[in-house]
């Protein structure tokens, strides 16, 4: 949202306001004072600041902030800096970012150092709703003040999506992730709605729904709760083998992780076993929760906040494991114990059972040195088996 005009472009007007049977467009550009600054921050939103560019987010949890991702893609998370006003925009919370995940749909959420003040409930958005949308702008004494568009919802035959027709305010691809809010207290869907995103091709602005990230929205809260445990971040490798060569025949070194594949954010995705890269698809919370079981972790993904699982609690021996929503049963925790033999000068080598079947060992399927296999349970092997169940746990930076 611009702080000083706002500009309605013929195209928008009368290309698209027409489907919703909106007020007869205007023939030529029109440019007008914007009204839209305000004297209040709207409670739940919050700057998200990577240098000089600043946008708006919001802040769904105390330490989870909304944004659109273009913004934080491939950014240091400590290099985010987070502010949030008070109501009346005299106090100011500063913090920086700790984490951040990219989320399908454009979508991306940071988690901070810390907490802040959340919005109202996430709540539905409809065609012909008229919502406000927020970016950071300035009183004419320099001082922030949220700058606000009003904007009315419509769609298009054939389009999913949720157009914004510009009643008092006009957005751009700057606008991304601008937040938008029903401000009626006494509507059925007052809350956060939504968020600006933009149609290059079509050269204007939609709203994509909050609602459309509820599955992973509740695992980003769960994540940030484990992240804030006493949880150590990992990755999960077997034992390193050097290379070798014998009477003419060579096997490659082995240097593998266990993967979620392309990042997959949602359940039933396959556990991989990988060449380790140290992205955040092979980074790992051992997570023990006391209340739960003080022995036994759950082991949680960084990119998507799900837990390995056996699936259906399988006592099969050749099982693959998926991540999926993590609920505490038998087979989400695994029992760990020390490989009776271990490696001189290295990390400590461990042998991980599910507690649905403990007579079976996590362990690469079809093992091959550093071929891509999938992960599954597989009957233990004796004290000098494979190596494919000999894991180590290194410590992520």
């Amino acid at each position: 949202m611009r702080s000083h005009v706002i500009t309605i472009v013929p195209f928008l007007a009368a290309g698209l306001a027409g489907a919703c049977g909106g007020a007869a467009a205007p023939e030529n550009e029109v440019t007008q004072e914007l009204t839209g600054i305000i004297e209040q921050f709207t409670t739940g939103f919050a700057t998200i600041e990577i240098g000089s560019s600043v946008h708006f987010g919001l802040v769904f949890a105390p330490d989870l902030v909304f944004t659109h991702a273009s913004w934080v893609t491939g950014v240091a998370p400590a290099s985010i800096r987070v502010r949030q006003f008070s109501f009346d925009g005299t106090q100011v919370t500063t913090t920086t970012g700790r984490f951040v995940n990219i989320l399908d749909g454009g979508g991306a959420v940071v988690q901070l150092a810390a907490s802040l003040s959340t919005a109202p409930r996430i709540a539905q958005a409809y065609p012909g709703e008229i919502v406000h949308c927020s970016a950071l702008g300035s009183r004419a004494n320099g001082s922030p003040a949220e700058v606000v568009g009003t904007f009315q919802l419509f769609i298009v035959p054939g389009s999913p999506r949720l157009w914004l027709f510009p009643m008092n305010g006009s957005v751009d691809s700057g606008d991304l992730g601008a937040p938008c809010v029903d401000p009626d207290p006494g509507s059925s869907h007052f809350g956060s709605i939504g968020f600006v995103d933009w149609d290059s091709g079509a050269g204007a602005g939609f709203l994509t729904p909050y609602a459309n990230f509820g599955e992973l929205i509740d695992q980003m809260r769960f994540l940030a709760k484990v992240r804030d445990s006493s949880a150590q971040e990992v990755y999960i490798r077997t034992y390193p083998l050097w290379g070798l060569c014998f009477m003419g025949s060579c096997w490659p070194s082995v240097n593998s992780c266990l993967d979620v594949p392309g990042g997959d954010l949602y359940s039933n995705a396959p556990i991989n076993y990988f060449p380790c890269h140290g992205g955040q698809n092979q980074r790992w919370w051992i997570y023990t929760d006391p209340s739960l079981d003080a022995q036994n972790p759950r082991i949680v993904s960084d990119v998507n906040g799900l837990c390995i699982d056996v699936p259906w609690a399988s006592v099969t021996s050749g099982q693959n494991l998926q991540t999926y929503p993590c609920h505490g049963g038998a087979n989400q925790r695994f029992a760990s114990s020390l490989w009776p033999s271990q490696p001189w000068n290295a990390p400590p080598v461990w042998r991980l059972s599910p507690l649905s079947a403990p007579g079976l060992c996590l362990s690469v399927e079809n093992w091959n040195y550093d071929v891509v296999e999938p992960i599954e349970q597989r009957t233990c092997d004796g004290a000098n088996g494979d190596y494919d169940q000999q894991w180590q746990f290194i410590p992520a930076p």
